[in-house]
């Protein structure tokens, strides 16, 4: 039964260090007694390193020692690290209905959130273009009139519109 055990425990650490996502776990007092190997990713600091040592010290603003004040799950709440934009996932451990420690799970988003600031970037300079395309038109004396591809009318200047007023009355 023991061989058993550890040959789970053993199977289960391996996959755990192959994962790309970072996870760690603390005990009650907030000391780490878990990390995978993806955390080195994150923090460049050896993995043995930071077993025993408080979970505030390495992983700032986790709000993992407040998931083991209240038990109740943190998800989907952003963290940045080293540069690196992380998602987490908070979530106490019970053992027997006994709350016994908890644990975080990283997932690295900085790749996701740079483009997601790039397409923001993007947006607010369409906006600008825009901005100045409706003040180039509306300094223009001559009527105006822009249509997209399918022939839909998606702008006009005001000397346009005075035309157009004059000729449908």
């Amino acid at each position: 039964m023991l061989m058993e055990e550890q040959a789970v425990s053993i199977t289960l650490s391996e996959i755990l260090d192959n994962m790309d996502n970072a996870i760690i776990a603390v005990n009650p007092q907030g000391l780490i007694i878990f990390a995978n190997q993806a955390v080195f990713k994150i923090l460049k600091i050896p993995v043995q390193d930071i077993i025993g040592q408080p979970v505030n010290t390495y992983f700032p603003g986790t709000r993992l020692l407040k998931v083991l004040e209240n038990g109740i799950a943190e998800l989907g709440q952003r963290l940045t690290l080293n540069d690196t934009v992380l998602l987490s996932n908070r979530t106490p451990l019970y053992v027997d209905g006994e709350l016994v420690g908890a644990v975080a799970v990283f997932q690295d988003i900085t790749i996701l959130q740079n483009f997601l600031d790039n397409l923001v970037i993007e947006h607010e300079k369409t906006k600008q273009l825009q901005r100045t395309l409706e003040v180039v038109l509306n300094t223009a004396y001559d009527g105006l009139i822009v249509v997209n591809k399918k022939g839909v009318v998606t702008m006009t200047n005001q000397a346009f519109a005075r035309f157009f007023l004059s000729i449908s009355r």
